[in-house]
């Protein structure tokens, strides 16, 4: 008999070690499924930071997607450079997701200081953007899409603008050209050439009015040119400097104020400062001149 339960004793004692061997073996387990799951997870984090830095492209110096669904700010996805939207401008559905749609009557977006600082030494780059726009030629002489300079009309000249519309350029004084529906792009700047614009060209045909348009900007070593839809503007029109002129942001000497949809051009052409009407949306700057290629990549 006793040695019986000897027996059972021992027999149950090996059953309890097995039993809290797997217990402890099953909790081993679980503790290495965490620390891998964890570690797992953080390796994940750390790759999908790795994978935003990757795709951040360095030479982008301004992208603004105009996205916002409301609010007052103009966000700059690339760099932090918010712009100020004033006048009531409203977001709007846009070339790609939303865009910013001007009235023509006092909407614009006013960049701060730290994106002057970061753009005003470029002597090359690109300027990216879509736009859509709403004549009001007949009342003004040109509808500013971006302008970099002077922020006083009384201040001598000193103007980079890309725009819609002239006055008449036969006329010596102030004249409205409703007709004139081209684009242009110009610097002006007194210090450096007696108020004569350094560089000005023209898209040569007009423009459509409520239809979208992509721009480009690109100037290089080799000079400067424009992209209308992807395409080249080799029929462009020289009104002032040569394709082979290399101008950008640097040779402007006044660069105090810096805003989309507010501007002015030469006092000829435009004595005060006047707004846009329309549509602007995913507007880039880069720091460096992009490729046919990399352009018809942002269409």
């Amino acid at each position: 008999m006793k040695r019986k339960k000897i027996v059972i004793i021992l027999v149950g004692m090996i059953l309890l070690s097995i039993l809290l061997a797997g217990c402890n073996e099953s909790e081993t387990n679980t503790t290495t499924d965490e620390d891998t799951n964890g570690n797992s997870n953080e390796t994940k984090a750390k790759e999908d930071d790795n994978i935003e830095e990757e795709n951040k492209d360095e030479d982008l110096i301004g992208y603004w997607k105009f996205d916002e669904e409301k609010g007052v700010a103009a966000l700059d996805s690339a760099n932090g450079f918010h712009g100020t939207v004033s006048g009531g401008a409203t977001w709007s559905a846009g070339k790609v997701g939303n865009s910013l749609y001007f009235d023509g009557i006092d909407d614009h977006v006013i960049l701060p200081s730290s994106a002057i600082e970061n753009i005003k030494d470029l002597a090359q780059g690109t300027i990216s953007f879509w736009f859509n726009y709403e004549s009001l030629l007949d009342e003004q002489p040109i509808m500013p899409i971006f302008y970099l300079g002077n922020d006083n009309v009384e201040d001598s000249e000193s103007i980079f603008i890309i725009e819609i519309g002239h006055s008449d350029p036969e006329s010596p004084i102030y004249t409205l050209d409703p007709s004139n529906k081209k684009l242009y792009v110009t610097w002006t700047d007194w210090e450096n050439n007696n108020l004569d614009p350094l560089l000005c060209y023209d898209s040569l045909d007009n423009l459509e009015e409520n239809t979208w348009y992509h721009f480009a900007l690109v100037v290089g070593p080799d000079g400067n040119t424009g992209y209308l839809n992807g395409i080249e503007m080799n029929n462009r029109n020289y009104n002032f400097g040569s394709p082979s002129d290399q101008m950008f942001f640097a040779e402007i000497t006044a660069k105090e104020l810096f805003t989309f949809g507010y501007g002015k051009t030469h006092h000829i052409i435009s004595p005060t400062f006047v707004y846009y009407k329309g549509y602007i949306d995913e507007l880039k700057i880069y720091n460096r001149p992009l490729s046919l290629d990399e352009i018809r990549e942002l269409l």
